[in-house]
């Protein structure tokens, strides 16, 4: 009797156990034989499952996202105000001590050089996703009085520098701390905007 696979699964398990080897070698410089090789499977089973390479990065960012946002709420249920929410957010949005890091750093690679239109969208569905996880974050901050209704013009600032904080981790040593740059970011910005500092 023929053995029967869930094709999702399958697909899953191929690209997650590629994920690391994006994190060591970047994404372009993956071959599929190296996919195959890494997954234990044969070339031609990579293409059972995925057209091309692409196909293979777009679901290593899919499964992502799932992670980043179970990891995120998981810390976010441990703090309760918005300052401190923002500060997870931003740390987790860099990859603080994840792997991620690397991953992301592949990303924000991806949309500056890769004309793909399809990579593109996969890695635009992942920040979209994670801006509304903090416009979220700072209505909610809005709704319990702790920030005037105005902070949330500053959603895709915040976004924006979340990113700078990622590019200026990875690509220089300007920044020894980035952690404590996060936290004093933050607060600055809350004093700003409850006191008018």
């Amino acid at each position: 009797m023929p053995k029967i696979v869930d094709r999702e699964q399958k697909r899953k398990e191929i690209a997650l156990s590629c994920k690391y080897l994006f994190i060591e070698k970047g994404f372009k410089d993956i071959s599929v034989s190296q996919i195959a090789k890494t997954a234990k499977i044969g070339k031609g089973t990579v293409y059972e499952y995925f057209h091309n390479k692409d196909e293979v990065i777009l679901e290593i960012i899919a499964h992502l996202s799932i992670e980043l946002n179970v990891n995120l709420q998981n810390q976010l249920s441990q703090v309760f105000s918005v300052s401190d929410k923002l500060k997870i957010f931003i740390r987790l949005f860099y990859g603080e001590g994840q792997g991620i890091q690397k991953l992301s750093k592949e990303f924000i690679s991806i949309l500056l050089t890769n004309p793909n239109p399809t990579i593109r969208e996969g890695v635009d569905k992942l920040f979209i996703d994670k801006f509304k996880q903090l416009e979220a974050i700072i209505q909610e901050g809005i709704d319990n009085d702790e920030v005037k209704p105005s902070f949330i013009t500053l959603s895709k600032s915040l976004f924006a520098i979340a990113g700078g904080f990622l590019v200026a981790d990875v690509t220089t040593s300007f920044i020894s701390n980035t952690q404590a740059e996060i936290d004093a970011y933050v607060d600055a910005l809350f004093a700003f905007n409850t006191q008018g500092v």
